[in-house]
């Protein structure tokens, strides 16, 4: 179905219910459920999702992978990652001898497990050092498949302890470089909480918060993956992006970042990148949910963007001609648009739903220049309650 057809829909109805279906795959109505609050429909999807009646969505077209998986499993535990980097000697991990793991030490790498929280105070001078808070780089670790294993401990910087009562000198929790992998980590503080650099690295099953300005941030160029991560309460970006390659980021949520203006997501302007997100909240930040400015494709699945506080709830823009593929995704309650676009064609899969959200359902936009967007859809567009249009397309 293209563009016109939906179009014609939205217009015809404006703020109110919009459905658009692919009726090769769609044989009845969808039909949504009616929780008390708007709030409800995001703390407990399973009781307001769709009621599909004899649509079965296993019968509808799926899009193919997108981006390289980099040679990342999911189910894969960082044991078996090392030994396919080389990482095990005798069959048991290999552990430098000798490693101390203090803020600001050496870099370190192999197999590292923080067997205690690590607090980068900048009154301990005499027990690291004469380490003296600011530009710290509190653990680096380094090369293919070592692994930083923190074992549920924090790695910490009290705001209050840094030169000048703040941490707004370069400090950083966690340095990933070059295919390490830190798992079970819980950073705070920081002016970056963790930073993704040279190219492969991984950061999964973690909790960082608390970063005066991105909490997690990438540079460089290759595959970087975040999986089951949560990031919360940044100055700035809960997620910040400049790295050429593929971005992956799996069952982790985003949310209440920017103490003024800060995304969820955030992919920087002209990087040349493919976006997956898969299993990602990104929930009540004070800017947009997910901010992708980079070239390249962009792919959410299972994607809940809701009540952020910037001009949308997901926002893409590309001067390069790049899509936006959708597939089961939710958009609720957002404070402006739900999804705008500039510049994007886009594609959806199974149900996409827009609902609630302060402006417009979905905007897109060709941005002038006499080239027409396209929106495809295949499954379900779903734009419900929206304050001005339903669906906005110029």
């Amino acid at each position: 179905m293209k563009f016109s057809t939906i179009a014609l829909a939205a217009f015809a109805a404006k703020s109110s219910f919009v459905m658009a279906k692919d009726n090769q795959h769609v044989s009845s109505v969808v039909n949504l459920r009616s929780p008390s609050t708007i709030e409800d429909r995001v703390l407990h999807p399973d009781s307001w999702y769709y009621q599909h009646n004899e649509y079965d969505h296993a019968q509808c077209t799926r899009p193919q992978p997108i981006c390289d998986d980099c040679g990342y499993k999911r189910d894969q535990d960082y044991y078996h990652a090392m030994i396919e980097s080389s990482q095990v000697e005798d069959g048991q991990l290999y552990t430098p001898p000798d490693t101390e793991i203090k803020c600001g030490g050496e870099t370190l790498s192999g197999f590292v497990k923080l067997t205690s929280n690590l607090v980068c105070d900048a009154d301990a001078d005499e027990t690291n050092d004469g380490y003296d808070g600011g530009d710290v780089k509190a653990i680096t670790i380094s090369g293919p498949g070592s692994v930083l294993d923190c074992d549920g401990n924090t790695i910490m910087m009290p705001v209050g302890t840094a030169p000048g009562d703040s941490v707004e000198d370069g400090s950083v929790g966690i340095v990933l470089e070059n295919g390490a992998f830190a798992i079970n980590c819980k950073v705070s503080g920081f002016n970056t909480g963790v930073w993704m650099k040279g190219r492969n690295n991984v950061l999964k099953n973690s909790l960082v918060g608390g970063a005066t300005t991105d909490n997690i941030s990438t540079s460089g160029y290759g595959c970087m993956t975040v999986d089951g991560v949560e990031s919360v309460g940044a100055g700035e970006d809960g997620l910040q992006i400049d790295h050429a390659g593929t971005m992956q980021v799996f069952a982790s949520t985003f949310q209440g970042n920017g103490d003024e203006v800060g995304d969820g997501i955030f992919t920087d302007d002209g990087v040349d990148l493919c976006f997956t997100a898969d299993e990602v909240n990104a929930i009540g930040n004070s800017g947009r949910g997910l901010n992708l400015f980079h070239s390249g494709p962009a792919y959410l699945k299972r994607t809940n963007a809701s009540f952020n506080e910037g001009d949308a709830g997901v926002f893409r823009f590309d001067d390069s001609g790049s899509t936006l593929t959708l597939e089961d995704v939710q958009i609720i309650g957002n404070v402006n648009d739900g999804l705008k676009t500039v510049k994007v064609d886009i594609t959806t899969y199974g149900t996409v739903t827009s609902l609630g959200n302060g402006e417009d359902g979905v905007d897109s936009t060709a941005d002038g220049g006499g080239v027409k967007v396209k929106i495809n859809v295949k499954g379900d567009l779903v734009v419900e309650g929206s304050a001005d249009e339903g669906l906005e397309l110029f």
